[in-house]
């Protein structure tokens, strides 16, 4: 008897957190198709019902935590009333504030180190990144129609920057975490924001 397909889809998503969680501990190179499996209690066999193989599975999980990112990015857009908060907003969302976000850096760590080596994964990646820089490119618009960032400013060039700025505070803060102050990296995307960004008034 064929399986209902929200049951089938359901299932596959509660494979990709597992995997999320696995990797978040152990590395990609750590999470091996029978740890994934234990996560959920689950034989090595049953996960082949959802996934043919571990590359498979580990194209769908990176895709289901792009997903994710930006839906959480969204929300906390959506929070704020005006476009330079709701750009604000959703830009410091993913920064490693806490416990948890910590962990999702490192599993994005994971997944961009395996792209580097496999070409499918690596195409992938990269579509998942031009969905988040078509989403940042879209809040930049917002403020620019808003009166508030020159339309003289390329919009898409300037996501790719406050991207790369995310990035790299991210990033600094997995490998190098004493050295990672919550409130100055949110200060330095606000600064990069207010001082580059937004029109002044003269």
């Amino acid at each position: 008897m064929a399986r209902p397909k929200g049951d089938y889809d359901a299932r596959r998503a509660d494979v990709a957190a597992a995997t999320w969680r696995v990797i978040g501990r152990d590395g990609l190179d750590g999470a091996s198709l029978r740890k994934i499996a234990s996560e959920l209690n689950f034989t090595t066999g049953v996960l082949g019902h959802y996934f043919r193989n571990k590359d498979e599975l580990i194209m769908f999980a990176m895709t289901e935590f792009y997903d994710r990112l930006i839906a959480t990015m969204t929300e906390a857009a959506a929070r704020e009333t005006n476009a330079v908060d709701r750009l604000m907003a959703a830009v410091v969302e993913p920064l490693p504030l806490d416990k948890s976000r910590a962990v999702g850096w490192r599993i994005l760590l994971s997944f961009m180190s395996h792209a580097l080596v496999k070409p499918e994964m690596r195409r992938s990646y990269l579509r998942m990144y031009r969905s988040l820089i078509t989403y940042v490119t879209g809040l930049i618009t917002e403020v620019q129609d808003a009166g508030a960032m020159s339309k003289d400013r390329n919009a898409e060039d300037e996501a790719r920057r406050l991207v790369a700025i995310v990035d790299g505070l991210g990033f600094s803060a997995i490998v190098h975490p004493r050295h990672f102050d919550v409130s100055e990296a949110i200060a330095a995307v606000e600064s990069y924001i207010d001082r580059v960004l937004l029109v002044r008034d003269t």
